[in-house]
């Protein structure tokens, strides 16, 4: 079984992740409690890299402008910090 994956680009080198539609349930229950919309994105993103991972690295090195639109285009537009439902 092949698990489609989104693909992003930093600095010319492609990086793989779940899409957002199938990050795990684990990682939206560990931020539903959150009350900033920032700390709801980030605690999800940790989740899904992970912590050391290149993947976040590569994130990390963003600035707020190339972040906005990777947010945007992983999402598809859907806002992060909306209830564990309507994600479903």
């Amino acid at each position: 079984m092949t698990v489609d994956k989104f693909t992003f680009e930093v600095a010319n080198k492609k990086y793989h992740i779940p899409l957002f539609k199938d990050i795990p349930m684990g990682a939206i229950r560990k931020s539903r409690k959150l009350k900033e919309e920032a700390d709801q994105v980030f605690v999800i993103i940790e989740q899904v890299m992970g912590e050391d991972s290149k993947e976040l690295a590569a994130v990390d090195s963003m600035n707020s402008e190339a972040f906005a639109e990777f947010i945007t285009s992983w999402t598809q537009g859907a806002p992060t910090g909306e209830s564990s439902s309507s994600l479903i």
